[in-house]
């Protein structure tokens, strides 16, 4: 019963208080299931995607670019200027 309940998308809350055991009894029973439609109901009724895709990385900046000189630079001018 858990898991077609939760095949169409029903939360692990709702499902363990429907049956009456806990949401980790109701998680390990459904570990397999997967959503046809691919979303589940949230707590506000709304449904939403059950699995999100991972964002890439962004690359990190190189350390000898040139506007990071630039910046420093710029810095250290300053810097120097409230000194003197």
């Amino acid at each position: 019963m858990a898991v077609g309940l939760r095949e169409h998308g029903m939360t692990l809350a709702k499902i363990a208080e429907a049956v009456g055991v806990s949401p980790q009894t109701v998680m390990r029973a459904s570990q397999d299931v997967t959503f046809p439609d691919g979303k589940v109901e949230g707590a506000d009724g709304k449904f939403r995607p059950a699995h999100y895709t991972p964002r890439e990385l962004e690359e990190e900046a190189d350390e000898t670019d040139e506007d990071d000189e630039r910046g420093w630079r710029t810095w250290m001018s300053v810097v120097l200027k409230t000194i003197v």
